[in-house]
This record gives structure tokens, C-alpha cells and sequence, in this order.
């Protein structure tokens, strides 16, 4: 798109979202599905217009009751259907999620948002917002008491910092006990550039430690590429740092997430949020579910 660097061409979001759906084999009304339907309550992202969806089916599939009277060389030939595009930031963000299925794609819901009224705007507060299931737990002693596991729920959160909207997708629930986790699969983005930036690996955090039956049953090989705990979380070693308070976070690309860029680079710095030190002006998290 316009807004991408052209050095950063091959990154473009809308570019991705785009061959995504080639790929999926959709049609332009069932683009705009899936866009209607993504991040639907966002305060950050752009949403598709009703309105440029009813031209277009007017133009391609609408009502052809004056045509009709007409004479038949001077009738218009409708379009078949309408193409596929990129409607908005919110759909072309949805699209990029690790999805395969046009038949079951996952649906959005909102965890948390800074302007949702929440009391405890901090790291804390987000992850206390997590999904999880009440488990009943036998002792020794045949006692049974109930606790709260976290379900496994992959995020996207979406921030606003000096006007420049990003985040990042995790492919695992964000947890307390500051514990490492994630894959190949996240990423972190700039709405403001139309970039997604991929995880590279080049270094990592410490390697989770996995229980060895869910290590032989996970399909994807586990890095450190993703921690969080109350006092903070992060994507990579340094590529995106959230403080407790959401007041000091920082950015540098290149650790683990980037292009390529010299780890030195200013633009590996500033690329996110548009300084290397930031304070989240507003932030949601999203959990991609399953249908």
C-alpha cells in the first residue's frame, strides 16, 4: 500500500491479506464478511464501509429491473461478482491471523480496552482478563477443591502511541508467573505503515519448559519468544516491551521480530511507535476464537 516503506514492500499487510484470500478462494461478498465481522467493537482500527458494499453490489449484482426494459444491445452487462479487496485495516489484520479454513475462521472478542471503563489499566489488569475453566483438583487426602486454569487462547493486541497504531499476535494466553511461551507463528505490526513484521529468532528468550507429553503433542517447535508476568510483558528480547504501568515501554526491532534491518538501525527503534521509549495512550486485546 501507499503507507508501506518501499524498502518494506514484501511486508505489506494488504498484500498478505490479499493472496490470503486468493488462496481461501473467496469472493468479494464473502471478503466483506469476514471483514464486517473482525475486531467489530475496535476503537483503533478502520472499519468497512455498508455503504461502498452496496455500491459495489449495485454496480455487480444489483437489481437489473430497469435494464430490463430497455432495448437488448443497449442493455449493460452486469459484472459477475464482486472482486476481492482489502475493506478496511480491521479486515486486513484478520486476514493475516494463522487461519486455514474459509468454512470455520475464528471469531474476535474483546478482552480488554483502556477505554472500556477498566479500573486497572496495567498489564495485571489485562491478563486477569484472560479466559479460563474451573478445574476440580484431588489432593492426597481425597479432598477436592476448585481452581482456575487458563485456557489456551491466542490474543492480538492492538496499541496507540504518538498517533502510530501496532501490536502483536501471540499464539498462547498471556500468564502471571512470568514464565516464557509462544512460536514461529506470532508477529508483531504497524497499522500506521502496513507492515507485519515476523518473528526471526535470531535471539530469544529462555526456551519454555514444557511438560515432555505436551512437547511430543505440540505441532509447532516452542521458543522463547513471548513473557509476561504483573510487572510486564514482552515480544522477543527487546522488540516490544510493555512496563506494568503501560507508561515506560520501549521498542527495538531485530532482536527476534524484523526484516533484517542492523539491530543499531534508528528505524529498528522508532519503526512502532515513532520513539524507542513510549507510553501506551490506548490499548485492546483480542482473543481469536475457534469456532
Amino acid at each position: 500500500s501507499e503507507k508501506t516503506p518501499s524498502h518494506l514492500a514484501q511486508y505489506s499487510i494488504t498484500a498478505e491479506a490479499m493472496r490470503r484470500m486468493r488462496q481461501m478462494k473467496l469472493d468479494g461478498k464473502e471478503a466483506f464478511n469476514f471483514a464486517n465481522d473482525a475486531f467489530s467493537e475496535s476503537k483503533l482500527l478502520t472499519k468497512p464501509s455498508i455503504a461502498e458494499l452496496r455500491k459495489l453490489e449495485a454496480e455487480y449484482d444489483g437489481d437489473s429491473s430497469d435494464e430490463d426494459t430497455k432495448p437488448i444491445r443497449s442493455r449493460k452487462k452486469k459484472k459477475s461478482s464482486i472482486p476481492i479487496q482489502v475493506f478496511s485495516e480491521s479486515h486486513a489484520l484478520y486476514m493475516i491471523l494463522p487461519f486455514v479454513s474459509r468454512r470455520n475462521p475464528p471469531t474476535t472478542k474483546l478482552l480488554f480496552s483502556s477505554w472500556g471503563g477498566s479500573k486497572l489499566r496495567s498489564v495485571k489488569g489485562m491478563i486477569n482478563k484472560m479466559p479460563f475453566e474451573e478445574v476440580d483438583v484431588e489432593d492426597e487426602d481425597g479432598n477436592i477443591t476448585t481452581e482456575k486454569l487458563m485456557e489456551k487462547t491466542p490474543t492480538l493486541m492492538i496499541i496507540k502511541s504518538n498517533g502510530k497504531v501496532f501490536g502483536g499476535y501471540a499464539t498462547d494466553s498471556w500468564r502471571h508467573d512470568g514464565s516464557t511461551f509462544g512460536d514461529a507463528r506470532c508477529f508483531l505490526y504497524s497499522i500506521s505503515l502496513d507492515i507485519k513484521i515476523p518473528f526471526h529468532g535470531k535471539e530469544t528468550l529462555p526456551a519454555p519448559t514444557l511438560p515432555a507429553l505436551e512437547r511430543e503433542l505440540s505441532s509447532q517447535a516452542s521458543f522463547g519468544v513471548l513473557r509476561s508476568s504483573d510487572d510486564g510483558l514482552q515480544f522477543g528480547v527487546k522488540d516490544l516491551v510493555l512496563s506494568a504501568d503501560m507508561n515506560r515501554c520501549s521498542s527495538q526491532l531485530e532482536h527476534s521480530f524484523g526484516f533484517g534491518l542492523p539491530p543499531t538501525d534508528q528505524q529498528s527503534k522508532t519503526l512502532l511507535a515513532g520513539s524507542e521509549f513510549f507510553k501506551v495512550d490506548e490499548i485492546e486485546l483480542w482473543a481469536i476464537v475457534d469456532k
